[in-house]
């Protein structure tokens, strides 16, 4: 019998993306369009017709991000 397929790690989707504006898929399994600024990836999905994702900017992976919680 087949085992199932791992969910890949969120941090692995994100790794090539170091320090760029994604879009990711609302299931957050893929990104589905990148760039330097926000106004690219907002360009990127238009041109696609895509209309559901999660925007972040990706973080280098040598700095620590501590989300500040009032």
């Amino acid at each position: 019998m087949p085992r199932p397929k791992k969910k890949q790690e969120l941090a692995d989707i994100l790794a090539p993306f170091e320090e760029q504006w994604v879009a990711l898929s609302p299931d957050q399994t893929e990104v589905v369009a990148s760039g330097d600024n926000l106004d690219e990836v907002e360009r990127q999905l238009k041109s696609e017709e895509i209309h559901e994702v999660i925007f972040m900017k990706v973080p280098s992976s040598d700095k620590i991000f501590v989300p500040h919680l009032a």
